[in-house]
């Protein structure tokens, strides 16, 4: 149980790391920062889910199946929309 509780901790701390950081990006893309800003920001925020979704080992064994696919799909589509952004605002300054 108290990898479980360790576990959910982890996520739930790397989770309100992506969402602070997301936070961040929104208050610079309402300030003057561009719309690529607002699109990392979404970024962060698929990167939380993702994180959170990791699954926990309750035994220390093996992580109990869950999801996979739409973990990894959130995960892709937070890593194609970070970077999208970050070539956007690199070449076009936006």
């Amino acid at each position: 149980m108290a990898a479980v509780k360790r576990g959910l901790a982890y996520r739930l701390g790397w989770s309100a790391f992506a969402v602070a950081l997301a936070a961040y990006s929104v208050y610079l893309g309402l300030n003057g920062g561009g719309w690529s800003h607002v699109a990392t920001a979404l970024a962060w925020v698929l990167f939380a889910v993702s994180w959170f979704l990791q699954p926990v080992a309750p035994s220390g064994d093996a992580p109990v199946a869950g999801a996979a696919g739409l973990r990894n799909g959130v995960t892709i589509a937070a890593v194609v929309l970070l970077v999208g952004s970050l070539v956007v605002r690199w070449l076009f300054g936006v």
